[in-house]
């Protein structure tokens, strides 16, 4: 995963919630959100748990989206969104890139 400070959702690939045993054809519905390139639909899931940096979320909305469907190559399987965040204080460290939260 990483962090992006400018979306508000957290977002994953649709590939690795299915090989986290999730199936595709529970979403709870869909959204449509704006990108950098443009507007795009993204599926809505609900997962029993969700964990990051230390931080367990339960009963966490995440949006799915099928990065290689179309034409997203990444070594990441996702974003955190400030969702992941609410009530919470984090740091970033860019020299260091290390995210803190106390």
């Amino acid at each position: 995963m990483v962090l992006d400070t400018g979306a508000t959702h957290t977002t994953i690939d649709s590939n690795a919630l299915y090989l986290l045993g999730y199936d595709l054809k529970d979403n709870i519905g869909t959204v449509q959100i704006e990108t950098a390139k443009g507007i795009i639909e993204t599926e809505v899931f609900e997962v029993g748990c969700f964990y990051s940096l230390g931080q367990t979320k339960n009963k966490f909305q995440i949006q799915v989206y099928n990065f290689l469907a179309h034409g997203i190559f990444s070594d990441y399987n996702g974003l955190l969104g400030l969702d992941f965040f609410e009530g919470t204080r984090f740091y970033t460290d860019i020299n260091l890139n290390t995210v803190t939260m106390p």
